[in-house]
This record gives structure tokens, sequence and C-alpha cells, in this order.
């Protein structure tokens, strides 16, 4: 990703792959004949125009696409996979409808929004027990992509059913992650008085949600 909203994070993607590469193909193809080659398609290019853009790139030889990062734009990748009959690796984005259409061209290396939900609120438990806190009410904050929505119906659907939480959610607030200004959604959020929050979200959202908190002086656990 390189648009504002994930720059960051984009970034610190693009490092791993270029190391990714130079190892992969150092290791595995000693012949400069038959070494992998890569191009990049930026989410800025594919948000608006993902088709063409993937057209582009497997009629100019692109035998595989790894990606997209964002759950929306990886949908809207798999279909043209699935046209053109070109792999498509699923390496990070988490909605469970990707992989559930009955595609023949799409795998997964990256867990569901259930799965990530399952673990989290696993992790939950162990650190609840760990520091002896028994938490009773959470607000549910997330983003409002395809991603965070995602989420969203993850945690509706498992949390009711895990009865080892001692909490419960006493307010859900979707908001933009590309929002420059959460202090109307942080301050609905303090006004529960919940325990704690319960968060989906980017890097860059997570950022100023933070600073926002501290603004209003609240600090739930």
């Amino acid at each position: 990703p390189d648009s504002a909203k994930s720059k960051i994070c984009g970034k610190e993607i693009d490092t791993a792959v270029n190391t990714a590469i130079d190892e992969a193909t150092d290791a595995y193809f000693d012949d400069a004949r038959k070494r992998l080659y890569f191009t990049r398609l930026r989410d800025g290019a594919l948000s608006l125009h993902a088709a063409g853009s993937l057209e582009k790139a497997i009629d100019a030889g692109c035998h595989i696409l790894v990606g997209a990062f964002d759950s929306g734009q990886t949908i809207a990748i798999a279909q043209v996979c699935e046209q053109r009959g070109v792999p498509l690796v699923v390496n990070i984005a988490a909605a469970p409808q990707i992989t559930e259409q009955g595609y023949k061209y799409t795998v997964r290396n990256f867990p569901t929004a259930v799965d990530l939900i399952r673990n989290g609120l696993g992790l939950m438990r162990d650190i609840f027990q760990s520091t002896s806190t028994a938490p009773r009410s959470a607000v549910f904050m997330h983003v409002n992509d395809t991603f965070g929505t995602s989420m969203g119906n993850g945690i509706k659907a498992i949390l009711p059913k895990l009865d080892y939480l001692p909490f419960k959610v006493v307010e859900t607030i979707a908001y933009d992650p590309a929002a420059r200004d959460l202090s109307v959604e942080v301050a609905k959020a303090k006004a529960t008085n919940a325990d704690f929050i319960l968060l989906v979200s980017r890097l860059n959202d997570a950022i100023l949600l933070v600073r926002e908190l501290v603004k209003q002086r609240w600090s739930p656990q």
C-alpha cells in the first residue's frame, strides 16, 4: 500500500519484500536467466482501476499475483485472476469471502477474520488471567472498510459464545480509517465509561486514536 492511511505499513512491507526477493533468488536461482522477476502494483492505482491494472500486468507476463493488503482490493483482484486463470496468493487480507467463493486460482497464506478474532480473544483471556483483572465492559471500535466490517461481523458472532471472557460490548463505533479527526468517536466511547476499548484498526488511525485519548484525558484499561 502507498495511500496515506497505510503508507507506513507499505514501507515496512516493501522492505521485507525486497529482502525476500534477494534471498530467494540468490538461494534458488543461480542462473541469471532463471531468476524471479517482480513488479509492484501500488494500491493508489488499484483502488479505482484494479481490473485494468491487473489486466495490464498479466498481459505483460506476470505469472502469479501476491497481495493485496486490503481485503476489498483483494476481492476485486481474485475475480480478475479467476477469469484469466492466473494464481493469486492472499498474503495480507482477512475477509473470509475472498476464499469462500469457490475460486480455483486463489489460495490463502493469511488467516481469516474469524481466525484472527478467535486467537485475539484467546490472548485477551491469557492477559486477564496473568494480570488478575476482570473487565466487565468494552466499547468496540473498528474501521469501516472491508477488513473492519468482516472483523465486526465476526466479533458479533463469536464473542457471545465465549463464556470464559468476563466482559460485554456496551457500544460499537465504526469509523473511517482515513479520518483525520476522531474526537467525536472517542467522546462517544468515553461516554460509555467502558473498562477498555476493543479495537480493530489500521496503523495511522490507531496512532490518531491514542493521541485523542490523551487529549480527552481518558485512560481505559
